[in-house]
């Protein structure tokens, strides 16, 4: 059976696990596509990624609402959780900032968009020119509705249309946290009917996230079987050839989110936590590999909460209210992507690019970061709308399609790290708030 305990032996621990099952899956599906096995491997072993898919998104949006209104609701203290939304949230736009500033960097050193034949180019045009006409139809609502639509998406209309929506996390993450300040502020004995439900209800779909995470092994492997068959599609030659021509591109962002991901989040565990990079990443390695197995913060938010409360040490109130926002709100590989590939595209596309139009590309990408849902796919409508704003042609989204999956994996990893890195730090900084406050309360 699995365990996420650091104290099981080796072979039973889920990361470990989690990894010889992504192992497999990539040498099955290169088995697969190389013996004609393709429509074999979608009708029998796909499914069982999307079934897993599907029970971890039905546990994630009942979590993020009772785990947010229990998490505020065991604060206790209103100030508190203005202070550590506060702080929480200037964590999330500082590290974002930064991620952007990496990203950048490591585009504009390399130039992956000059290595790319103009034959390729025309050729990734081609094939998909649809994919990116889509992409560019979902963005234009957004350009059109002004740069505040993502605090306009930010209140429901609807409770019960938002929690029956993943893309909506956003909506649940605003109404859980409106009912549980609201419960702080009603009597106590009139509250705690509605609170008891809430801790029962967390308790509850905190056992079955434990439950689903579980299967992770089955899921991961049929979710990468399915992928390494989908990007290959009939001709694994052609796949491999595209493939090829890419993979600078690929490499360029996948260096620059490790840069961020083991050096940035690095120092700050060492010098503003204080603590063990090694033994924090050991300690988030089971989020960290199913988050890249399934591309989606949002589904890995069960098992990120469990690391970091049994792994990490963070207190319960911390990480339930922390992680379900940062899943929201904290985007750090999502916005470092979206600005190394509108670099990329510029480059392959031959668009120049001035000081100011880098100064609106920060901007842009913070914003889209925020607004990007915490589902797999989402991160390209955003960057569509990225393009639009620094009229580099949309079209350009078809050079990177075919590949995206791969950086969606990679991108989605950092979100889920980023989130915990902030749960660790406000875990360390609330414990010291809440020894000076009662130091203070003795005193007096």
């Amino acid at each position: 059976m699995p365990s996420l305990s650091p104290g099981a032996p080796w072979y039973r621990r889920l990361h470990w696990q989690v990894l010889l099952s992504l192992l497999l899956g990539v040498a099955f599906g290169l088995a697969a596509v190389n013996l004609g096995w393709q429509e074999w491997a979608r009708d029998w072993i796909a499914p069982f990624g999307t079934v897993f898919m599907s029970l971890l998104k039905f546990v994630a949006l009942p979590m993020v609402v009772f785990s947010v209104i229990n998490g505020i609701a065991s604060i206790g203290d209103p100030r508190q959780i203005s202070r550590l939304g506060g702080r929480a949230l200037l964590w999330f736009l500082g590290s974002a900032l930064v991620a952007i500033g990496t990203g950048l960097v490591f585009v504009t050193l390399l130039r992956p968009g000059d290595v790319l034949p103009q034959a390729t180019s025309a050729q990734l045009l081609e094939a998909y020119a649809g994919d990116a006409s889509l992409r560019e139809a979902s963005a234009g609502g957004m350009r059109t509705s002004g740069p505040l639509r993502f605090l306009v998406e930010a209140v429901p209309d609807n409770l019960l249309g938002a929690v029956g929506n993943n893309a909506r996390m956003l909506q649940v993450v605003v109404a859980a946290v409106m009912i549980g300040w609201t419960l702080l502020l009603m009597p106590r004995e009139q509250a705690r009917p509605l609170l008891s439900l809430c801790e029962s209800a967390g308790g509850l779909f905190t056992r079955l996230a434990h439950g689903v995470a579980m299967l992770s092994p089955v899921g991961v492997f049929a979710l990468i079987t399915a992928t390494i068959v989908a990007i290959s599609g009939e001709d694994p030659s052609q796949a491999l050839r595209l493939l090829e021509a890419l993979a600078f591109y690929v490499a360029t962002v996948v260096a620059a989110l490790a840069f961020h991901q083991f050096a940035t989040y690095s120092l700050v565990i060492r010098f503003v936590v204080g603590r063990s990079p090694r033994e924090f990443f050991k300690g988030i390695a089971p989020a960290q590999l199913l988050c890249f197995s399934t591309s989606s913060t949002s589904a890995t938010l069960p098992v990120t909460i469990e690391c970091c409360e049994k792994n990490l040490g963070v207190p319960p109130r911390i990480a339930r209210f922390v992680v379900p926002l940062g899943t929201t709100v904290n985007m750090d590989g999502s916005s470092l992507f979206q600005a190394v590939a509108a670099v990329f595209i510029a480059q392959a596309l031959g668009v120049e690019l001035a000081a100011a139009d880098y100064a609106l590309l920060v901007g842009t990408c913070l914003v889209a970061g925020i607004g990007t849902a915490p589902v797999p796919g989402s991160g390209l409508v955003m960057l569509a709308m990225v393009l639009s704003a620094l009229e580099i042609p949309v079209e350009g989204l078809a050079l990177i399609i075919g590949v995206d999956r791969i950086v969606n994996m990679c991108r989605a990893t950092v979100n889920a790290i980023g989130d915990s890195v902030v749960a660790v730090l406000l875990a360390r900084f609330g414990d010291e708030d809440d020894e000076e406050e009662e130091g203070e309360g003795e005193a007096a």
